[in-house]
C-alpha cells in the first residue's frame, strides 16, 4: 500500500524592548524568527497485471528534508511631540532581514525487501548498470548507479534604511513624508540599492470654522498622496555565471558528465519601482452612520521584473530582466452604514467596488513583445491576455468548404463539420514602424499571425458586501465577494470535448456536434485524425469567469455575564456555527473560476488556465470560544 507521510516542525517567535531616552525620544528594538524543518517520504509498492490490469513491477521510495529560518532585526529612533496646536512625529530606523535554507533528497527503486527499515537505506536499491566508458582494449565499463541524490541551498538578505516625518496642525492639515534606502542581495553590487520617496497630505475641512453651517456632515476630507515602493521579488542571484553538472551528454557510446552553463546571466537587472500617486474623498453623515470613501488611482510599475522566455537554442528557457512598464488605473469605492435600534439590534452593512484598468506601456529596448504559451504581451494590451484563433461556426457542406481560405496552420484543406477559423491579420510590410510585427489587415490566408486578443485574465473590477448584526449576545456575519470582467482558458473542457481523437471519455455535450448539415454551428464534427487542427487554441475555450461568492457567514451566541458571574471559570464564552464559500454565482461552465490568485507573483502569464483545478471546498464548523 501506499506510504506518504509529510512531517513539518515550525517556530515562530519574536521578542522586542524600548527605551525612553528622553520625554518624546524612543528606541525600540525588536527581533523576529521563523524557523520550519520538514521532511517528507513517499512509498509506492510494485504491483502486477493480475492484481490491478496494469502492471508496475519496480516499487520506489522518496525522501527529502529541508530546514529554513528567516530573521527579521529592527531598530528605530522615535521622537513624538505636541507644542501647542503642533504635532510632530520623526522616525529614523533600520530593518536587516536574513533567509537560509538548504535541503537533501534522495530516492530510488527496485528494493529487495518492502520493509521500511530496509528501503529506507539508498544502498539497498539494486541500481541500473550504466555505461560510463571503455577501457584500453575497447570494451565497455559498467557501472551501477544510483543517480538519486539531491541538494539545494538558498541564502538571501535584505537591508532597508528609513526615515519618515509627520507633521498635524490641530487635526486639520497633517503631512507625511517618508524616504526608504533598500538593498537587496539578488542584484549585482552595481543595481543593489534603490531609494524609494513618498508623501501624502489631508486636510480634515469640517474641522474649520466656516463647517459648522452644515450639520448632516460629520466629518469631511481630501487627502492625496504620491510615493514609490522597490520590489526585487526575481529570481537569486540573476547576474551570477553558473555552472551544473546536469544534464548527461554522449560521447563516443557512453554517457558523461561535464561543467555547463546553469542560466544565462544578467548582470543590468536591478529593482521594480511601482509609483502610485492617488487622490481621494472620505465623508462620515449623520453622526457617522454612513460613512463613504473614494480613491482614484494611477499606479505605474517601472522596470517591472520578469523571467523573460528566450529562444532554446541559446540553450536556455528565460533570462530574468527588467522588461518594461505596466499601468494600473481606477477607483475604489467604499461606502457603510451602521446604526443601533432602540431594541438593542445593530446593524452594520459596507460594500467596496474597485475597478483595474491594466495596460503594458512600454517594453525594455530590444523587446518587442513576448508570449508564454497562450498568453501575449504587448504594448497598449494587458499583461498576459489570452491570444489565439477566432472562430465563426462550422463548414455546413462542400461549397463552403470548398471556398475556404488556405491555412498554412493546418496545411489541409477543411471538410464539412470542421471549424472556420478567421483571418484577422498578415504580416507587417517593409515600411512599418520599428517592432510591428503584423499589418493589421487580412491577407486571404490563416497563418499564426491570424491569432488575436481572446480575453484577459485581470478583472474591470472587485466587489464586496459585509454584513453584521448583533441582538442580545446573538451575533451573525457574511462576507460576499466578486469579480467582473475576467475570462479564463478552459483546458479542461478543451480536453473533453476534443473529437479529433478516440478511444478516451468526452462531455456529454459532444453528443451534439455536427453530423451532417445544420446539426450544429459550434461543435465539430468527430474525426479519429484532426487534420484541420479543431482543437488549436481558440476562442471555443474562452469562458467569461466573473462570480458571486459567498465567502463565508457565521452566526453566534455569547453567554450573558450574569451567567458566567456564578460559574466564576470564564470572563467570556462563545458558541458558533460557521460556513465557507456556501453558494456561487457565475456562467463560468468549469468547477471553480477562481483557477488561481489574481496577479499572483509575477506569474499574470498564466493566471487564467483551468486544468480542473480542485474547487475551493465548502466547509462547515461549529465551536466554542473561552476567554480566562
Amino acid at each position: 500500500m501506499l506510504d506518504n507521510r509529510d512531517k513539518l516542525i515550525r517556530l515562530l517567535g519574536g521578542v522586542y524592548g524600548e527605551l525612553e531616552i528622553i520625554n518624546g525620544l524612543t528606541f525600540k528594538s525588536a527581533a523576529s524568527l521563523d524557523l520550519s524543518v520538514s521532511r517528507n517520504s513517499s512509498w509506492q509498492p510494485g504491483y502486477t497485471g493480475p492484481e490491478l490490469g496494469l502492471a508496475r513491477d519496480l516499487n520506489n521510495y522518496n525522501d527529502s528534508r529541508g530546514e529554513g529560518y528567516t530573521q527579521v532585526f529592527t531598530n528605530t529612533l522615535t521622537f513624538d511631540r505636541t507644542f501647542g496646536d503642533h504635532s510632530i512625529n520623526v522616525l529614523a530606523g533600520i530593518e536587516y532581514q536574513k533567509i537560509r535554507g538548504n535541503g537533501l533528497s534522495y530516492g530510488g527503486s527496485d528494493y529487495q525487501s518492502t520493509n521500511p527499515n530496509f528501503y529506507q537505506s539508498v544502498k539497498n536499491q539494486q541500481g541500473v548498470e550504466t555505461v560510463v566508458g571503455q577501457d584500453g582494449a575497447g570494451n565497455d565499463i559498467l557501472r551501477r548507479l544510483y543517480a538519486n541524490a539531491g541538494s539545494y541551498l538558498s541564502n538571501d538578505a535584505f537591508v532597508g534604511y528609513i526615515g519618515r516625518l509627520s507633521y498635524d496642525f490641530r487635526d486639520k492639515y497633517l503631512l507625511t513624508a517618508t524616504v526608504r534606502r533598500d538593498g537587496s542581495a539578488r542584484f549585482a553590487p552595481e543595481n543593489r540599492w534603490g531609494t524609494f520617496p513618498s508623501v501624502s497630505a489631508a486636510w480634515r475641512i469640517s474641522e474649520e470654522p466656516f463647517f459648522d453651517a452644515v450639520p448632516l456632515i460629520s466629518d469631511l476630507k481630501i487627502r492625496a498622496s504620491w510615493g514609490q515602493l522597490g520590489n526585487a521579488n526575481t529570481a537569486s542571484f540573476p547576474y551570477v555565471f553558473r555552472v551544473s553538472f546536469t544534464p548527461d551528454y554522449g560521447l563516443g557510446g557512453s554517457s558523461r558528465q561535464a561543467p555547463v552553463q546553469a542560466i544565462f546571466p544578467n548582470r543590468e537587472v536591478g529593482w521594480e519601482t511601482v509609483e502610485t500617486a492617488d487622490v481621494g474623498i472620505d465623508v462620515s453623515l449623520f453622526n457617522n452612520k454612513v460613512n463613504f470613501l473614494a480613491t482614484y488611482y494611477n499606479r505605474n510599475t517601472k522596470d517591472f521584473l520578469y523571467g523573460l522566455p528566450i529562444p532554446f537554442i541559446s540553450g536556455f528557457g528565460s533570462t530574468s530582466v527588467n522588461a518594461g512598464n505596466v499601468l494600473n488605473r481606477g477607483v475604489e469605492l467604499e461606502l457603510g452604514y451602521s446604526t443601533t435600534i432602540a431594541s438593542g439590534l445593530q446593524i452594520n452593512v459596507s460594500g467596496n467596488l474597485t475597478t483595474v484598468k491594466n495596460k503594458l506601456t512600454a517594453l525594455a529596448p530590444g523587446i518587442e513583445e513576448f508570449a508564454s504559451g497562450d498568453y501575449r504581451t504587448a504594448v497598449g494590451f494587458p499583461i498576459g491576455y489570452l491570444y489565439g484563433y477566432q472562430t465563426a461556426g462550422i463548414y455546413q457542406n462542400e461549397t463552403q468548404s470548398g471556398a475556404a481560405l488556405e491555412d498554412k496552420v493546418s496545411g489541409q484543406k477543411p471538410v464539412p463539420g470542421d471549424i472556420i477559423f478567421v483571418d484577422n491579420n498578415g504580416p507587417a510590410g517593409a515600411d512599418a514602424p520599428k517592432g510591428q510585427l503584423f499589418s493589421g489587415q487580412p491577407d486571404g490566408i490563416i497563418t499564426a499571425a491570424d491569432r488575436t486578443y481572446l480575453g484577459k485574465t485581470i478583472p474591470d473590477f472587485y466587489y464586496g458586501l459585509s454584513l453584521s448584526a448583533t441582538y442580545k449576545g446573538f451575533d451573525l456575519s457574511a462576507l460576499f465577494q466578486g469579480v467582473a470582467g475576467i475570462q479564463v482558458y478552459n483546458a479542461y473542457r478543451s480536453g473533453a470535448e476534443n473529437l479529433g481523437a478516440y478511444g478516451r471519455n468526452q462531455f456529454t455535450s459532444t453528443a451534439n456536434r455536427w453530423t451532417g448539415e445544420n446539426t450544429s454551428n459550434t461543435m465539430p464534427r468527430a474525426t479519429a485524425n484532426d487534420l484541420n487542427q479543431n482543437t488549436r487554441f481558440s476562442n471555443r475555450w474562452i469562458e467569461d469567469a466573473g462570480f458571486l461568492r459567498l465567502r463565508n457567514i457565521q452566526l453566534g451566541y455569547s453567554l450573558p455575564q450574569n451567567l458566567l458571574g456564578k460559574t466564576k471559570a470564564f470572563s467570556g464564552a462563545r458558541i458558533y456555527i460557521a460556513a465557507s464559500n456556501l453558494f456561487r454565482i457565475t456562467d463560468y461552465s468549469g468547477l471553480d473560476p477562481e483557477v488561481m490568485s489574481y496577479g499572483s507573483s509575477g506569474y499574470q502569464t498564466g493566471a487564467g488556465t483551468d486544468n480542473a483545478n480542485i474547487p475551493q471546498p465548502r466547509t462547515f464548523q461549529a465551536g466554542f470560544q473561552f476567554q480566562f
